[in-house]
């Protein structure tokens, strides 16, 4: 059973037919996104706007969640074209579920107390 596992497997990160640009391409937009998150805030506090971080956060939170639905259509398209797989990944809901949502509402209370 782990042979037919492996076997279904057909490329990793580390192997060398795996695209590295595609890494490469998801690190530099990660450093970009994160860099700049907090850029609409100092913007605003730059022209006046009297506002504090806490109400970003709807906004932020929006954003969030349409640049995930570009992300994962982006991804899709990527593994579809490049390398010959099903436009969506295997989400395994029913194993990840709890640690999905402990790590999101850790990191929804951390980005709330970093403000």
């Amino acid at each position: 059973q782990q042979q037919q596992k492996e076997q279904n497997i057909t490329t990793k990160p580390t192997d060398p037919k795996f695209p590295r640009w595609i890494g490469y391409s998801c690190a530099i937009f990660n450093g970009f996104w994160g860099g700049s998150i907090y850029a609409p805030m100092k913007v605003a506090s730059e022209q006046g706007v009297k506002t504090q971080g806490a109400d970003f956060l709807i906004s932020f939170g929006i954003g969030v969640g349409i640049v995930q639905v570009a992300i994962l259509i982006i991804y899709g398209l990527i593994r579809s074209i490049f390398l010959s797989k099903p436009f969506f990944p295997d989400f395994h809901f029913k194993t990840l579920w709890w640690a999905g949502s402990c790590a999101g509402i850790f990191w929804s209370i951390g980005n709330f107390f970093s403000l």
